[in-house]
């Protein structure tokens, strides 16, 4: 993204800082799942995210690993184990693969982000309704084909545009469902590492539910319809600006 253009809280949210900070969650939410299954003493969990708390994770340190390890999950990795004890270090990351630990962190910031556009979508339609009444006696002249044809009210152009994020609203909302799901079900989906039952209680604890028919990563099909949305709603506020410009 061209700086200029950035919206601060989406740039936030995609940032490294922001990502590896939602990996180390999931690692953490798995520990706590195995605690709570029985699989790991309270203590080994609580070393780590002590260690972990006291140490923050230094990004420029992970990049410079990234470049000698080619793949920046085991990169972030080698950043947090080297704050661990030889004793509990292997239970970070075991038995998981790298989507595991990505695929619930990339759900939450698509979920961020969706909640940052809502908020300006509300705001546009708020906007929006005061228009349609100030300006409901407002005339002006309406276009089509291309050239000028009947009077109308600038309110009731107004009305038109709110109709149509109206249904935009409507159609972004149907499709966040697909959000709702990720998985932990290992590197083809099997299950050759992580239980079922820890995948079912470390998403309860960052707030999904499992995808039972995943593979390495969680099928396009559940986020492809979010971008088509959000297109659509840009493709609107497209059109609203063109006619204004043409106006």
């Amino acid at each position: 993204m061209i700086p200029r253009y950035e919206q601060p809280k989406i740039t936030e949210i995609w940032s490294d800082a922001r990502k590896v900070k939602l990996w180390q969650e999931t690692e953490f939410a798995v520990l706590a799942a195995r605690v709570f299954l029985g699989e790991l003493p309270q203590e080994t969990i609580y070393a780590i995210k002590e260690a972990c708390r006291k140490n923050p994770i230094d990004l420029a340190w992970w990049k410079e690993r990234e470049t000698e390890t080619g793949h920046d999950l085991e990169a972030f990795l080698d950043e947090r184990r080297r704050f661990l004890s030889p004793n509990i270090r292997h239970y970070l990351h075991e038995k998981m693969t790298s989507y595991d630990t990505e695929e619930p962190a990339f759900a939450r910031m698509l979920q961020e982000s969706i909640e940052v556009v809502e908020r300006f979508y509300d705001e546009i339609q708020t906007v929006l309704t005061d228009m349609v009444g100030r300006y409901r006696y407002t005339i002006m002249m309406a276009r089509t084909h291309g050239q000028e044809a009947e009077l109308q009210t600038f309110g009731k152009r107004c009305l038109t545009w709110r109709r149509d994020l109206q249904f935009d609203g409507v159609n972004l909302k149907n499709v966040k469902g697909g959000l709702k799901y990720s998985k932990l079900s290992g590197a083809i989906g099997n299950y050759g590492g992580i239980d079922p039952a820890i995948e079912k209680k470390t998403l309860e604890i960052l707030g999904f539910e499992p995808f039972y028919g995943a593979t390495q990563i969680l099928p396009r099909v559940l986020s492809a319809p979010i971008a088509q949305a959000l297109c659509q709603i840009v493709m609107t506020l497209d059109k609203f600006a063109t006619t204004v410009r043409l106006g």
